[in-house]
């Protein structure tokens, strides 16, 4: 079996922020399980704010960035994904 394709939606704290706090170490988010697992390629993010991307962009410029799922979901064929935003988003 080979990678397996995960997408983060969202880019907040457990999804990609608490990485940023130098005093944590190892794994804090989605983002970077994703990204330290051998058998996981982090294929796609979904986020609405803008800053959040561009922080996100600084420290990974090669994984896509879109604004809805229905984006991400045209363009990837994920096999994990990780709905990292408030409870009451979820549905």
């Amino acid at each position: 079996m080979g990678l397996l394709r995960a997408a983060v939606i969202g880019l907040g704290n457990i999804g990609f922020l608490l990485d940023l706090d130098p005093l944590r170490k190892d794994i804090w988010s989605h983002v970077s399980a994703y990204n330290k697992n051998v058998q996981t390629e982090l294929s796609g993010v979904v986020e609405i704010d803008d800053n959040k991307i561009d922080v996100f962009k600084r420290h990974y410029g090669n994984i896509q960035v879109y604004k809805t799922i229905k984006e991400l979901m045209a363009n990837h064929q994920i096999d994990i994904a990780s709905i990292c935003t408030p409870s009451e988003s979820h549905y």
